[in-house]
């Protein structure tokens, strides 16, 4: 729907603007039969699912609370977003090295011995993907050109099938 018409709507309704969030959708509340009615006008016209709005927008939308959200509320809720998914990706590394750990505790093998995800490849998968060359064993060149990753995870890249 056009800009006009929202705008159009909106004027005809009664609506008053009380807001916007970071997607572009705005936020209106009008009178009507004595009641407050509160709606969203989409930025493209489209609606989105409801758990990607605002936990602060959706609470006014539903009356939870009274007031729109202020400035203020929504950049403390986006602080504590990205701090959160920055939390969680943390939890989740410290988890991946909890997990190797196990694997060779469970075989044996010193915990402290090579943590990388190629070393939980190999813990995974078995010989099926040949250790890193150790400064005993002389290194090979690969059979192809070396990928661009990081120096952990080459040597799984570069694994060849054919010698197997």
């Amino acid at each position: 729907m056009s800009r006009w018409v929202q705008k159009l709507r909106s004027v005809f309704t009664g609506a008053t603007h009380v807001g916007t969030d970071s997607f572009g959708n705005k936020y209106f509340s009008r009178v009507q039969s004595g009641e407050i009615r509160r709606h969203i006008e989409y930025k493209n016209g489209e609606m989105m699912p409801t758990a990607e709005l605002s936990p602060l927008w959706r609470a006014w939308l539903t009356k939870k609370r009274d007031l729109p959200p202020t400035d203020q509320e929504l950049q403390v809720e986006d602080q504590k977003k990205r701090w959160l998914k920055q939390r969680v990706a943390e939890l989740e590394r410290e988890d991946a090295k909890l997990r190797l750990q196990e694997i060779a505790e469970r075989e044996g093998r010193d915990h402290n011995v090579d943590m990388s995800p190629a070393a939980f490849l190999r813990g995974m998968m078995g010989d099926a993907i040949p250790a890193p060359p150790t400064s005993e064993q002389p290194s090979t060149p690969p059979a192809r050109e070396p990928p661009t990753v990081g120096a952990a995870d080459q040597h799984v890249e570069s694994w060849d099938p054919s010698k197997r």
